[in-house]
Formats: structure tokens, sequence, C-alpha cells
């Protein structure tokens, strides 16, 4: 996706803040070899930070940064945010064991989403929000097309998984987004 790289131009990368080692990689690599022109917004960054972005206009503010639509060649869109990232209980604590409010918000988030596809439609973009990765069908395409693919199991049987993969190492991996959990010791991705 450097490719897109120009004198002035700008790269966004869409992520969330924890247990995001590959954006992290991605971020490292791009700092070692002397590449700045980088804006990396987590989601948490779209409500915990201040932001503007006016309809009538090429700008958009986040984190003290103005950042014009026109200037950003490509966007990389890698995640989102954990489905825990509005913490409502200190506000409306009524609605403790209700979880529409927390589906409300996280509604009005991916509406900011799909409306930053549009607002940055002048850009490449790897992913976005409106068409998130399908893993499966990605693992069938590869296939397809001749690439080598891990033997996949999809099934909610320990049964069957255990008899289908007795000799075989695994790994375990989110059939959609993968998401975040953690104690007071240790970050889990899952």
């Amino acid at each position: 996706f450097l490719i897109n790289l120009k004198l002035g131009s700008k790269i966004i990368i869409f992520s969330k803040d924890n247990g995001e080692t590959t954006t992290d990689k991605v971020m490292d690599w791009l700092f070692a070899n002397k590449i700045r022109n980088v804006i990396r917004i987590n989601g948490e960054d779209l409500i915990s930070s201040d932001f503007n972005l006016e309809i009538n206009s090429n700008y958009f503010e986040i984190k003290n940064q103005i950042i014009d639509s026109n200037k950003v060649k490509t966007i990389w869109f890698r995640r989102t945010y954990d489905d825990n990232i509005f913490n409502i209980l200190p506000f409306f604590k009524e609605y403790e064991s209700d979880k529409s409010l927390e589906l409300h918000l996280m509604g009005e988030l991916g509406s900011i989403y799909r409306f930053l596809e549009y607002f940055f439609s002048k850009s490449f973009w790897i992913n976005k929000y409106s068409q998130r990765s399908d893993k499966l069908k990605n693992i069938c395409l590869a296939k397809k097309y001749g690439l080598k693919v891990p033997f996949t199991l999809v099934t909610n049987s320990k049964k069957d998984l255990l008899k289908k993969s007795e000799f075989k190492k695994l790994i375990t991996k989110a059939i959609g987004e993968a998401t975040t959990y953690s104690d007071d010791k240790e970050v889990f991705s899952l």
C-alpha cells in the first residue's frame, strides 16, 4: 500500500488500541523506514478524543490533528473496537443489565465509519468497515486459486475437534473479528 505515497500525502490506519500486535508491527516498520505521514486512529479515539467532521468541508480533525481528505492517499482499515468499548455504567446505571444502549452506541459508531468511507472516497482503501473481511470465504478463494491453506475446521464440538485434529498442531481464530479480554494481569486475544 506504499505505492500511493507522494510528498505531502497521508496514510490513515484505523485500528484498535489494545491487543493489536499486527498494527503495532506495521507502525514500527513505517517509523523505522522514516515514513512519518501516518495517522493511526483507534476506535477508542472516536469516543475518548475530541473529533470534528464538518460535512461541507474536506477537513477531519482528531487528536489535535487536522486532516485534509484530499491529501489522504491510502487508508488501511484493520480493526475498529472491542465489544466492551462503551463503559456506560457510571452514567446509566439503569442500563446495567440491558445491552440496548450499548448496541445503539455501537451502531452510531458504525455509522461514523461508513460516513468516513464516503468522506475519504478519493483515497485507496485496504479493507473497509462496510466490507469487513470474511475469513472463511478468503480461505476458500485462496484454495481455489492454488494457494496452500492449512487444515481448517469450523465446529462447536470438542469431540469432533479432537477426532479430526488428532495428529495436527492447532491454532484457533475468531471466525469474524477478533476481540480481546483482559483481567488485572493479562490481555487475551480471541
